[in-house]
């Protein structure tokens, strides 16, 4: 979870936690403790650590706050992983999660309210 002290973030630690699932969040030093709190099991500072680069591979990628992108998260899924979004992302990629579904392997999810 990028992004896990925001409201969709810190929602989104809690609740696959509660569903048993592990998490690992990403957020500033500052939050640490606060995301550990909530639940995560284990947590990255990106202001030490760039996130992109972990050797760990995940199921489901979720930015929370469109800091990151599918081109830098790939890496981190596993075969058929996840990434989800919640804005469109850079340039307004509409057009990725249908690509890169049938051509990537993996999923993308973009969420946008169009408010």
């Amino acid at each position: 979870m990028y992004g896990a002290t925001g409201a969709i973030g810190s929602a989104a630690v809690q609740l696959p936690r509660s569903l048993g699932a592990n998490v690992t969040a990403v957020c500033d030093t500052d939050n640490v403790e606060l995301v550990r709190g909530l639940g995560a099991e284990r947590v990255i500072d990106y202001t030490t650590v760039d996130f992109t680069k972990d050797q760990q591979r995940f199921d489901v990628v979720l930015d929370s706050v469109d800091k990151t992108s599918f081109k830098h998260c790939k890496p981190l899924l596993k075969p058929g992983g996840i990434y989800i979004s919640s804005e469109l992302g850079p340039l307004a990629q509409t057009g990725l999660p249908q690509f890169v579904g049938i051509f990537g392997g993996s999923w993308v999810c973009l969420a946008w309210s169009g408010a």
